[in-house]
């Protein structure tokens, strides 16, 4: 038995459906508990809350499994949202390669946030079935093409990065659009940051 043979026996005996989504959904929901403090600082009950609701999400799943439970919408949605993850990961690998710091309170920074969670949220949407049928409108159909989505990728990065490398801070006040456009930005990402 190969590594190949191990994963693949691990998923007929439900670990990619039950134990991984479970452990997902217990840790988020223990992690929010722990961090709204609903009842006090006792890890007991946020464990066990998090415990119970974690095997509600997923029984329906192994019950009756829809393409419309939780559990089938995660895991349709999670290669997307793990390639955009790799995605900014390797967009801040180039950037710290050329020296380029990302303030969190840059207007770049808040723009980037507003891209993914628009991407996030587009992902999870289509994993749901929120959009209908299509998935992007007929224009937009090249989208739907894994190679050109990372050629897309890896255009945005470079134009990025040189943007970064050639831009020159203007030493005036700048216009009245662009410093309203700049406070915008700069508070999502202090709304962000708290």
């Amino acid at each position: 038995m190969d590594f190949f043979d191990l994963i693949r026996r691990g998923h007929e005996i439900g670990i990619t459906d039950v134990f991984l989504p479970f452990i997902l959904f217990f840790t988020v929901i223990y992690a929010v508990l722990r961090a709204m403090k609903l009842f006090g600082d006792n890890k007991r009950f946020h464990t066990v809350i998090a415990l119970v609701l974690a095997l509600l999400i997923v029984t329906p799943h192994v019950i009756n499994p829809s393409s419309n439970d939780v559990v089938s919408i995660i895991n349709r949605a999670i290669p997307g949202v793990s390639g955009l993850i790799v995605g900014i990961v390797l967009f801040m690998v180039v950037l710290g390669v050329f020296g380029i710091e990302l303030r969190k309170e840059g207007v770049v920074s808040g723009v980037l946030v507003l891209v993914m969670l628009v991407v996030v949220l587009y992902i999870f949407g289509k994993a749901a079935g929120w959009w209908g049928g299509a998935s992007v409108p007929e224009w937009l159909d090249f989208l739907n093409d894994p190679d050109t989505m990372v050629m897309i990728v890896m255009i945005f990065t470079f134009l990025i990065v040189i943007w970064f490398i050639v831009h020159e801070p203007s030493k005036g006040a700048g216009g009245s659009a662009a410093k309203g456009l700049k406070k915008f930005f700069e508070s999502i990402g202090k709304e962000i940051k708290e």
